[in-house]
């Protein structure tokens, strides 16, 4: 039975039936391989390629942030060495600042010239009233807008003493005698009009039988305070 069905299967009357049978399990197969290659082959091949433009995105966008990284790096760098060349400007402006308010800077500038001592050089010097006109003098001028004074040389600042030691005067530790030169640098005419005001200081002192010479000037030359004051009970605060 098996003979005659395989005879009948290839008998001539059935070849046409075969033959696109074959022909159909031979598409199917193919199309079967061709799904197999693809899945296996080609959806990998284009994950890969997915993969790969994101990498190179990433790069780029990685090569992008390093290069903005180090412009900021090169903009911080310069802020910061401009910030400590100002703030470095500041303290030494701060510094010179401070130094002239204290005294302890060479200055000059227009201002008057003031001599002091007695109409008769054979005359007995009352010391400890001139040592009080000096004080008052000083005063004067301060009131009148001097910013720097100066008597015989001797830087005139807060810790300055003028006081009497014995036949002398003495002012920053330094014992001195008549004739006395003041110096005061600011407003020329402002200092020598309260000066020679009627009734006024160097009115007052002629008076009192002192020759009293004030002079205008353009430049008047004043040394800086010679030394360092001591502090002894005096602390800078802390900032709050």
């Amino acid at each position: 039975m098996n003979k005659e069905f395989w005879k009948k299967l290839f008998d001539r009357k059935f070849a046409p039936f075969i033959l696109v049978l074959s022909l159909a399990a031979g598409i199917v197969l193919t199309l079967q391989i061709r799904g197999t290659n693809e899945y296996a082959q080609g959806f990998p091949s284009s994950s890969g390629g997915v993969l790969s433009r994101q990498y190179i995105e990433l790069q780029e966008r990685n090569n992008l942030l390093s290069e903005q990284v180090e412009e900021y790096k090169k903009q911080l760098d310069m802020i910061r060495s401009t910030s400590e060349e100002h703030a470095e400007e500041t303290t030494l402006e701060e510094l010179r600042y401070f130094r002239l308010a204290g005294g302890f800077t060479d200055v000059r500038g227009e201002g008057v010239l003031i001599y002091v001592t007695v109409d008769d050089p054979a005359q007995t010097i009352n010391m400890a009233d001139l040592q009080e006109k000096l004080s008052l003098l000083v005063n004067e001028l301060n009131a009148a807008g001097a910013e720097a004074i100066s008597i015989n040389e001797e830087r005139i600042i807060s810790k300055t003493e003028i006081r009497l030691a014995g036949v002398k005067i003495s002012i920053n530790g330094h014992q001195l005698t008549t004739p006395f030169t003041v110096k005061a640098i600011g407003n020329k005419d402002t200092m020598e009009a309260a000066l020679l005001a009627r009734y006024g200081f160097v009115e007052r002192l002629r008076a009192g039988g002192y020759f009293v010479e004030v002079k205008k000037s353009l430049d008047v030359d004043i040394p800086g305070y010679n030394g360092r004051p001591r502090y002894e009970y005096a602390v800078p605060m802390k900032d709050e």
